[in-house]
């Protein structure tokens, strides 16, 4: 997990649960498009081989912290249904 995603976690607390029930199945509908999907496989491709431009590099630190929050929320998201079922 990046520094932020870690922040991020301090922050939401994803273990502790607390959402209501419809907010934390909602939460869990948000992710990455076909689209993002493709375009995230390219950037990781591109940046195992060594060949990723300035502008390509930031995007991908874009989508690994994007990565990060759903990641949280999931997590948090999750729990809230854990501990609410």
């Amino acid at each position: 997990m990046s520094a932020i995603g870690s922040i991020l976690d301090g922050i939401i607390r994803p273990a502790s649960g607390g959402l209501d029930a419809s907010l934390a199945r909602y939460l869990l509908t948000l992710g990455f498009t076909a689209d993002d999907q493709r375009r995230y496989a390219s950037l990781a491709a591109k940046a195992s081989a060594g060949t990723l431009t300035p502008a390509e590099q930031e995007a991908l630190d874009a989508y690994l912290e994007v990565n990060d929050l759903l990641a949280v929320l999931h997590a948090k998201a999750w729990a809230s249904l854990t501990l609410v079922v």
